[in-house]
């Protein structure tokens, strides 16, 4: 849906475009672009997916990232 409130609609066959991974794309990007194991190897530890459906989590995001960290998760 865009900002107008429109569907995705592909024309051609008259239905809408839908994605099969939800938000799940971003972690098949990250495998397959080698930028998962760049951040390893750099010794990254951490990462946020702020998704644009939950606006509310950025609230929560520094509460689970303190527990994260407290308990070694």
């Amino acid at each position: 849906m865009d900002n107008n409130g429109r569907l995705a609609i592909d024309h051609d066959k008259f239905r809408l475009i839908t994605k099969p991974h939800g938000h799940g794309d971003i972690h098949n990007l990250l495998y397959d672009s080698g930028i998962a194991k760049k951040w390893r190897d750099i010794g990254k530890e951490w990462m946020v997916f702020i998704q644009d459906t939950n606006a509310l989590a950025m609230k929560a995001i520094p509460s689970v990232l303190g527990v994260s960290r407290k308990n070694d998760w």
